[in-house]
């Protein structure tokens, strides 16, 4: 886990497990916490979007405002499915991005109207 002033960055591992993600360390964040999850060195998921979305849910019950780095269709597209199923406004609290550029700005953006 990597830390900057303004956010705490999370890389996703290459092979993203449900064993990984039950590890939870994201979870130690403090609530209200700025995260950039990198998911670009993903190359195989082993894992559903239901999972994802239950991490999704907790995440967003912790306040904490989330960004997924998906350059890749994989992640991209489990993101997204995640999101949905979580019931999370994707844009609001969590969103993701192919480009890096695009999801640092979301999420170093004003949240209160930005």
């Amino acid at each position: 886990m990597g830390e900057n002033r303004t956010f705490v960055t999370i890389v996703l591992p290459a092979e993203l497990t449900s064993d990984w993600l039950g590890e939870g360390t994201w979870l130690e964040l403090e609530p209200g916490t700025r995260l950039f999850v990198d998911g670009s060195q993903v190359e195989k998921a082993e894992l559903t979007p239901s999972e994802l979305a239950a991490a999704a849910i907790q995440a967003a019950a912790r306040g904490i405002r989330a960004v997924v780095y998906a350059p890749g269709a994989l992640v991209f597209g489990l993101a997204r499915q995640a999101f949905q199923l979580a019931g999370v406004h994707e844009g609001r609290q969590m969103a993701v991005f192919r480009e890096r550029r695009a999801a640092l700005a979301w999420l170093l953006e004003d949240s209160t109207g930005g």
